[in-house]
């Protein structure tokens, strides 16, 4: 998983690198999409990327949590069983 979360940053900051470089695709795109200005795109991009990276990082986070418990459960009755 960090190759995976080293590999969105670098694609994440390469595209601010595409949109500060060539300011003509912010601004393609946010004709494309009906925004008044092109910044008014690129912070609905920033927001839109980030607020998606939260929220896979939450279903991560869920099913570590479920694992972390069935394991625990999982030792308690093993050790109930020694007993």
């Amino acid at each position: 998983m960090q190759v995976l979360d080293s590999l969105f940053w670098l694609l994440f900051s390469v595209s601010f690198v595409i949109l500060g470089v060539f300011p003509q695709v912010a601004m393609w795109l946010s004709s494309l999409f009906g925004f008044l200005s092109a910044s008014n795109f690129v912070f609905l991009y920033v927001i839109a990327v980030l607020v998606v990276r939260d929220f896979c990082n939450s279903l991560r986070l869920s099913r570590q949590e479920e694992r972390l418990n069935s394991l625990v459960q999982a030792v308690a009755l093993s050790r109930e069983k020694e007993k």
